[in-house]
């Protein structure tokens, strides 16, 4: 059986996310690294890294083979999903995968930052028709045309359980090479430009054709951090912390690109550290109380 319940659970799979959960391992606490597939991609595709002391000109490729190797033998819990949600209840969190759920005493945002890609009117249509996990919000649309737009193939999976549901499903693939779909899903080849309606969402502009729907998923690797937990407090698309790596709620920490400029490996790994070690103290505090 699957495990539930942790004492930190780490959305991110980045060298923040990997040196978090070394560090909660070192303090003895049972952590989770939540991650799309996607472990340390981002340096796995530079040619040399530079910037790491005692590393001189190793390539990304060895360096996060390295990385991740470190990781995989500290006994850390590696979760293929993407977070939709982290819902706060009392002493602790409640982090929705899909349509699993997951326990926590602590989470630690090591997610890094996305390039902007937000539809021109997407973030004024959240709760209004734009949702960015089917399986949470799927229910709401049931005899209802809906489109899907999704960045890889994790949106076919919405689509098929949409179709169960919607009277009608489009699905915008953004990528190249779309699985086989049920007949019952209309696979649009267009570009999505803008998200438009009156109080809610009534359609989404293509750069080819316009296409009249009652609500809009969007499947992407991240979330919008307004999306992710509510009340965290940010700055654009950086989320606000202290020296300890705390945000404004308690129990939430973050590191890494997520946190701000500058960009740069070593500070990720020096963040997910500092991150890992504040939340085992809040934690230990926690018991104290």
């Amino acid at each position: 059986m699957e495990e539930k319940k942790f004492d930190v659970i780490i959305i991110g799979g980045g060298p923040a996310g990997l040196s978090a959960g070394i560090n909660c391992n070192s303090r003895n606490k049972k952590a989770a690294i939540f991650e799309n597939g996607q472990l340390c991609e981002k340096i796995r595709k530079a040619p040399h890294v530079n910037n790491l002391i005692g590393f001189p000109m190793v390539t990304g490729k060895e360096l996060s083979d390295r990385l991740i190797n470190h990781a995989r033998e500290a006994n850390l819990t590696f979760v293929s999903q993407t977070i939709n949600k982290i819902h706060p209840g009392g002493d602790t969190f409640y982090i929705q995968a899909g349509q699993e759920f997951y326990e926590t005493k602590a989470v630690i945002i090591t997610s890094g930052v996305a390039v902007k890609t937000d539809l021109k009117g997407e973030l004024d249509f959240i709760g209004k028709g734009v949702s960015y996990c089917a399986t949470c919000d799927g229910s709401f649309y049931k005899g209802k045309k809906v489109a899907v737009v999704s960045d890889y193939e994790k949106g076919e999976e919405e689509a098929k359980f949409l179709s169960e549901i919607a009277s009608e499903v489009c699905y915008i693939p953004l990528y190249s090479n779309v699985g086989d779909l049920p007949d019952r899903i209309k696979v649009i080849k267009d570009k999505p430009q803008e998200i438009i309606g009156t109080g809610k969402v009534e359609k989404l502009i293509l750069k080819e054709n316009d296409i009249e729907v009652d609500g809009i998923f969007l499947e992407r690797r991240s979330i919008p951090l307004v999306q992710l937990i509510e009340g965290l407090e940010n700055d654009g698309r950086h989320i606000k912390i202290d020296c300890d790596m705390a945000t404004n709620i308690p129990g939430v920490f973050a590191a890494g690109d997520c946190t701000g400029e500058p960009y740069q490996l070593p500070k990720a790994i020096g963040q997910g550290a500092t991150a890992a070690l504040s939340a085992a103290q809040w934690m230990d505090n926690q018991n104290k109380n």
